[in-house]
C-alpha cells in the first residue's frame, strides 16, 4: 500500500498518471504548446509524428501543472541531448514516460526520480528477456508458466527503465541486464499494475511517494488531480 504525504508539507515525491491523452482537448492542446520554453518548442517542431507531438506538449504541461499547484512555482523545462527532461534552475528532478496514450510524469524535491510506463501489447517476451535480461532472470522467466510470465515482464522491464532513468545512464543492452534489487534501502520502488499497463518508479530517496490520476477537463484549467492509493 502506497501512502500519501502529508500536503502541508513544503516537500513533495508525486507521480502524476493520465491513462488517455487521446481525449485531451485539442483547444488545450494548442494552449499548451504556448507554454513551452523556446527550446522545448524546437524540440516539439522537430517530431514527426502526431502523436508523439500531443504526448510531448501534454507531458510537459502535466509536468509544470503538478509543480505548480503543489509547490506553487512556475518552471521552465527543458531537455539533455539525450532526451531526458530537466527542470531549468531549480532543484527538482523529474521524469517523463508515455506509451500508446498514457502519460505518466512524476518530479521530487528529495532525490533523483525515474519513471516507465508500459502499456500491454503483443510483443515477443521470451525473445526479449533471452537477449537483453540478466541470466538469474532469465533462469527465472523460465520457470514461469506463460500467464505469470506476462506481469514479470513487464514488472521488470518497467523497473529497469525506470531505474535506468533515475541513475541517468540511458536505456541500453547495460541498463537492461543489471539485475534488480526491488529492495534497496536507499531507494523507494513504486509498482502499479492493472490490466491494461504497468508502471515503475524508482525514487533515490527513503521519502514516501504521493500518486494521483489526472482528470482531464473540458475548459480551462484542462485538467484536475485525484489522489489515490495504489496497491500492488
Amino acid at each position: 500500500m502506497f501512502h500519501l504525504i502529508d500536503k502541508d508539507t513544503k516537500d513533495f515525491a508525486s507521480i502524476f498518471v493520465l491513462e488517455d491523452s487521446a481525449r485531451f482537448p485539442t483547444l488545450a492542446i494548442n494552449r499548451c504548446l504556448n507554454l513551452l520554453s523556446k527550446s522545448e518548442i524546437q524540440r516539439h517542431n522537430k517530431i514527426k509524428n502526431l502523436k508523439r507531438r500531443r504526448q510531448f506538449i501534454i507531458s510537459r504541461f502535466l509536468l509544470s501543472e503538478a509543480i505548480y499547484r503543489q509547490l506553487g512555482v512556475r518552471v521552465t523545462i527543458d531537455s539533455y541531448l539525450s532526451g531526458q527532461p530537466f527542470i531549468v534552475e531549480q532543484p527538482i528532478f523529474c521524469s517523463i514516460s508515455y506509451s500508446n496514450y498514457s502519460i505518466a510524469v512524476g518530479y521530487s524535491t528529495y532525490g533523483a526520480i525515474g519513471l516507465d510506463i508500459e502499456r500491454y501489447k503483443q510483443r515477443n517476451m521470451n525473445k526479449l528477456v533471452s537477449y537483453c535480461f540478466h541470466a538469474d532472470e532469465i533462469s527465472y522467466f523460465n520457470t514461469l508458466v506463460e500467464s505469470k510470465q506476462i506481469k514479470w515482464f513487464y514488472r521488470k522491464w518497467t523497473l529497469k527503465e525506470a531505474a535506468a532513468k533515475a541513475n541517468g545512464d540511458g536505456i541500453s543492452l547495460s541498463t537492461l541486464g543489471t539485475k534488480i534489487n526491488e529492495n534497496d534501502t536507499n531507494k523507494v520502488t513504486v509498482i502499479h499494475m492493472n490490466h491494461n499497463y504497468s508502471l515503475a518508479c524508482v525514487h533515490h530517496s527513503d521519502q514516501k511517494i504521493q500518486l494521483a490520476y489526472v482528470k482531464i477537463q473540458n475548459s480551462s484549467p484542462w485538467i484536475d488531480f485525484f489522489l489515490k492509493d495504489f496497491s500492488n
